[in-house]
């Protein structure tokens, strides 16, 4: 079904198979509660949700369109494109597909849900500026990212729901201020807490996590946890933070002891081991930081001095990693 006119319509409260919303006219989704297939907008059209709606298939926003969502829910099981305006207001996205969801063209939604085990990967920056639920599955971003906007929260990660790629969070003036980064790999959740003592002036912190390891620190690279985080800082002001590090069991290298875990930074090509502070058996945290950059979690390396005679046969101090 494609409502074409130039004027204003209705669109009426029938089940459709697929919808098209075209035409100059402002269209008005009155009573329309289900969209089995895909629903398109294109054209000039504008369109206005009325009342709670689910589209069982792909939503299009075209070049030029608007969709407002005013107060209501809308739940999407396929492919999110926007390439014209999403209004959110109030109301509450719901992704739930019964498999893998994409989600192209960024969009600022008030309230998004992700209510798929098979998860949601973007292509583009998605701002949610209210609450980021996650009932169910990953939202993996590339090399985009999930943007938390001032006063936004997310609720409901965990160790199979969560974000892997980059999460970007606003951080606000004030003391003692806290913001969890609900980020991990493809394979494990990776949360890291930031604890600001004083911040003068907000801006926004972005985290992710990378499997693998950093090599070239002081960190023994067969006793450490395998993967890293980089803390990554855009207009914040402040005078000092610390950092905790969270890990699972399957992170961490067969042999390594936790209790002697350390933090290695990285900036640049140079490293540094801020101060160790509590330790845990899945975490461990680090104080004292005045600067964002790379971090790495292990043991430190350990070190002995061995006295060898030389070619001129002198004994030469010679350190052994």
């Amino acid at each position: 079904m494609n409502y074409t006119a130039g004027g204003a319509q209705t669109v009426k409260a029938v089940t459709y198979r697929n919808l098209t919303l075209s035409g100059s006219g402002p269209k008005t989704l009155t009573g329309l509660s289900t969209i089995n297939g895909n629903l398109s907008l294109s054209g000039a059209a504008n369109a206005t949700l009325a009342q709670a709606t689910t589209v069982g298939g792909n939503l299009t926003i075209g070049i030029g369109t608007t969709l407002a969502g005013a107060s209501y829910g809308l739940s999407v099981a396929g492919t999110w494109t926007n390439s014209g305006t999403f209004t959110a207001g109030t109301g509450m996205v719901t992704l739930n597909g019964s498999s893998a969801q994409k989600m192209t063209g960024a969009t600022t939604f008030h309230n998004l849900t992700l209510n798929n085990s098979n998860g949601l990967t973007i292509s583009s920056d998605e701002t949610v500026s209210n609450n980021l639920t996650l009932t169910s599955g990953k939202v993996t971003t590339g090399t985009n990212k999930v943007i938390i906007a001032s006063g936004g929260s997310i609720s409901g990660a965990n160790a199979s729901r969560y974000i892997h790629g980059k999460l970007k969070k606003n951080v606000a003036v004030g003391s003692n201020v806290s913001r969890t980064f609900e980020v991990g790999t493809a394979s494990n959740y990776n949360p890291v807490t930031v604890v600001f003592g004083s911040v003068t002036a907000a801006g926004n912190l972005t985290a992710k996590v990378t499997s693998g390891t950093l090599t070239g620190s002081n960190i023994n690279d067969s006793k450490n946890v395998n993967a890293y985080w980089t803390l990554t800082n855009s207009g914040i002001t402040f005078n000092n933070y610390g950092a905790t590090f969270t890990f699972t069991s399957a992170d961490i290298d067969t042999g390594a002891t936790t209790s002697n875990f350390i933090v290695a930074k990285r900036d640049g090509s140079t490293w540094t081991s801020p101060t160790v502070g509590t330790r845990t058996s899945t975490a461990t945290q680090a104080t004292g930081m005045t600067s964002f950059s790379d971090f790495a979690v292990g043991e430190a390396t350990t070190s002995k001095t061995e006295r060898v005679e030389g070619p001129d046969r002198y004994l030469t101090a010679v350190a052994v990693r």
